[in-house]
């Protein structure tokens, strides 16, 4: 393995039942990906591809600071997305929000901390949207801006040398 959790470590992996590989050819080449959550509205949006944003839920009694964190390339099988597979094929994949602790970017319906997307039919194209990005330090596919209001982010995107910049 190359980068990640499992970065340095042998790994196998089987066939599917045709002979051919579970895994893609060459290597991920689009640049960091980008997530933006404001807390307030408990919207999500992502690249350049929603404009309404999508639900997010959060536990209230312990909400994601505001701030710039990197999002990890998923570490392992989460079982806790297994009931939502039938909607979403990624749903036991995470993103970690930073590089250690519990808190995740993931699809489901409750939150103990994590970026919840709530809509899990939105999950695939949110994974998909990140697993083909890279940020170039063999461990984030990109980063996640958290604010607390609309006010913050709409500062930080559209005005120049503004003190809610991250």
């Amino acid at each position: 393995m190359t980068e990640g959790k499992a970065a340095g470590r042998t790994a196998s992996v089987r066939l599917r039942e045709d002979g051919s590989s579970f895994l893609g050819d060459g290597d991920p080449t689009l640049p960091a990906g980008e997530i933006t959550y404001v807390k307030s509205s408990g919207k999500l949006w992502y690249g350049f591809t929603t404009f309404l944003g999508i639900a997010v839920a959060a536990d209230p009694s312990n909400p994601i600071p505001r701030g710039k964190y990197d999002l990890e390339i998923p570490d392992e099988v989460h079982p806790l997305g297994g009931p939502y597979e039938s909607i979403s094929v990624y749903a036991k994949s995470w993103f970690r929000i930073g590089h250690s602790g519990d808190r995740y970017l993931h699809t489901g319906t409750h939150s103990a901390g994590c970026a919840t997307v709530m809509d899990v039919a939105k999950w695939t194209d949110i994974y998909l949207y990140l697993i083909r990005r890279r940020k170039g330090d063999g461990m984030s596919v990109g980063t996640l801006n958290v604010f607390d209001n609309e006010v913050q982010r709409f500062a930080n995107y559209f005005i120049p040398f503004n003190p809610f910049r991250r």
